[in-house]
């Protein structure tokens, strides 16, 4: 509800809407962590898809990103709101950690103790953590996770042995890749296309059973 009424606000230019749909994402913030992240990533492009004539919503929307940033980063910053995080966090585990400085140390050795400069240039925690990050960013795309395997869990809405979607389903995708000669709302269709590539971000952060169906579901 909370997307349908700021989508409503930005096509009608309803202020009314968007204020109602910023209640709706002030209330997301009680009912799990990962949407703390999502609400204002999600906020962040629609100011760019509003027309430049109007002036008046995109100042609203600039505001209310600003103030849903500061209150993510206000909370991540109690000990309460970190705390989950913390014990989830892809930065603070500790076999993760393990891991990375393992493998770097072992590449680093493999370039030899004369090149140190370039050991410290491609091996590096940046490197490792970032590859890490990534590698189960694109889990949450792979076919084996959204057909065969949902991660996770079985408590949180996964199924044994069955992904987020039905094999059978795969052919039908597949047809909606072909061109249609209807006309697309380019900037809708574009949103719709950032949220997806946002949506695992939050799951990504952390290694709990990773890939983790409810925290990209």
């Amino acid at each position: 509800y909370a997307f349908l009424l700021v989508l409503r606000g930005v096509s009608e230019k309803n202020t009314a809407s968007l204020f109602w749909s910023f209640a709706l994402f002030f209330l997301t913030y009680s009912l799990y962590p990962s949407l703390r992240v999502l609400v204002p990533l999600a906020l962040l492009p629609l100011p760019f898809f509003t027309n430049a004539a109007n002036i008046k919503i995109k100042r609203i929307l600039f505001i209310a990103i600003i103030f849903f940033f500061g209150l993510t980063i206000a909370i991540g910053l109690t000990d309460w709101g970190k705390a989950r995080f913390l014990q989830t966090s892809l930065f603070h585990n500790s076999e993760v950690r393990n891991a990375i400085n393992t493998q770097l140390e072992a590449l680093s050795n493999d370039e030899g103790r004369n090149n140190v400069l370039l050991a410290r240039i491609f091996h590096n925690k940046v490197v490792g953590y970032s590859r890490e990050f990534f590698r189960q960013y694109f889990d949450y795309f792979s076919p084996r996770y959204l057909f065969f395997e949902g991660g996770g869990q079985h408590r949180y809405y996964n199924v044994p042995d069955q992904g987020l979607f039905y094999i059978s389903l795969a052919p039908l995708m597949l047809l909606g890749l072909l061109p249609i000669r209807k006309k697309l709302n380019d900037k809708l269709f574009i949103y719709v296309l950032y949220l997806l590539v946002i949506a695992p971000i939050p799951a990504a952060l952390t290694v709990d059973f990773p890939p983790h169906v409810h925290r990209s579901v």
